[in-house]
């Protein structure tokens, strides 16, 4: 499907060392799999797609518990398989193709509304004192 994409000049493909806010902002709509471009994307007001395909973990990194998992059709439109990513660039490409935003409210993907500060002060507080039990992926 890269392959496919890559030499479009309608299409940008970054990856995780590219600063992606500027691209975002710009964008028509972001497409990602499990990134935290798909928040930037809605708190930046574009419309995401989710490519989510079945997957095997080596390392568990996510799971039903994830907002993108758990919540993704509300996010955007959620595409399982190289064809239905290839058919949703071909719809995006024809004209009429109406592009939706999240029908989630930015503030909805957030917590501790109105307590961030002093939730963070109690995190950090106990990271130092080393009582959060680290995943994985942290602890690697």
């Amino acid at each position: 499907v890269i392959e496919r994409l890559k030499d479009n000049p309608r299409i940008t493909l970054l990856d995780g060392y590219t600063d992606t806010l500027d691209h975002i902002s710009g964008a028509d709509i972001v497409l990602s799999d499990y990134s935290g471009a798909i928040f930037d994307a809605i708190f930046l007001d574009r419309p995401v797609a989710l490519f989510q395909p079945g997957y095997t973990q080596s390392v568990k990194r996510t799971d039903d518990r994830s907002i993108e998992i758990s919540c993704g059709s509300k996010l955007g439109e959620v595409l399982a398989s190289d064809d239905s990513l290839i058919t949703f660039f071909d719809r995006l490409a024809s004209e009429g193709y109406n592009l939706v935003n999240a029908q989630m409210n930015p503030s909805d993907l957030l917590s501790n509304k109105g307590k961030a500060v002093p939730a963070a002060l109690e995190l950090l507080e106990q990271l130092i004192n080393d009582e959060v039990e680290r995943t994985i992926v942290q602890e690697s």
